[in-house]
């Protein structure tokens, strides 16, 4: 099993994470009344993303590792 596309998917998680992190940052960094519902939708949307991942994280790379690396300290 390659893990690459595994790896494409989870950096690509990533990349999205992060975006609502710059989203959420220059939210706070000019916090007004006004952006209080974005503040709230970022933070479900990150809350949501984050969920999905570490699941596939649990779920999918790490067994993968773990029957690829058999002796090391994979979770």
């Amino acid at each position: 099993m390659d893990a690459t596309p595994a790896c494409d998917h989870l950096r690509a998680d990533h990349r999205l994470m992060e975006e609502h992190l710059d989203r959420l940052l220059a939210a706070l960094s000019n916090i007004s009344p006004e952006l209080i519902p974005d503040i709230c939708s970022t933070i479900a949307n990150l809350q949501r993303l984050e969920e999905l991942h570490f699941e596939k994280e649990e779920s999918l790379f790490y067994p993968m590792l773990r029957s690829a690396y058999p002796h090391s300290m994979v979770r």
